[in-house]
């Protein structure tokens, strides 16, 4: 989003009023993190899905059918 803001400001497209009272209304809420680190935080969620899955597979394949 930076980079196009620096794109269009460039160019003279930008409104600084509007850029400016987005910014004032997203100020606190915004979460900087280094994409790597989010990256890594959303695979390793998957991750543990996919091994909770794979548990339960094998648990209701060792359950003996009553």
């Amino acid at each position: 989003m930076l980079c196009a803001t620096r794109r269009d400001a460039a160019g003279g497209l930008t409104d600084v009023g509007r850029l400016g009272e987005m910014l004032g209304r997203v100020r606190g809420h915004i979460e900087w993190r280094r994409l790597d680190q989010l990256l890594w935080e959303v695979a390793a969620e998957d991750a543990d899905s996919l091994i909770a899955e794979a548990m339960a597979a094998d648990a209701n394949q060792a359950a003996p059918d009553v």
